[in-house]
């Protein structure tokens, strides 16, 4: 029942499947820190419709959107 994510600005790293399966997230923000989203870091995201991220990210392991069928904007 996760529909909210708060990442630091310092955040430079998402993990390896570290929020796989939130059903209920419906955008994500990323800081512009961020560098490196991990594989499946976001997989089955049943509802998942937009995600914005900044210029500095460089690196998006395999699968990491794996299953977010409902993604309209990137």
């Amino acid at each position: 029942s996760l529909e909210q994510l708060l990442f630091p600005s310092s955040l430079t790293m998402i993990m390896e499947s570290a929020f796989c399966e939130c059903s209920s997230l419906k955008e994500i923000k990323f800081p512009s820190s961020l560098t490196t989203i991990d594989e499946y870091a976001f997989s089955k995201y049943s509802s998942l419709k937009t995600i914005s991220f900044s210029s500095s990210l460089n690196s998006i392991g395999e699968y990491a959107f794996y299953k977010c069928s409902s993604l309209e904007q990137i």
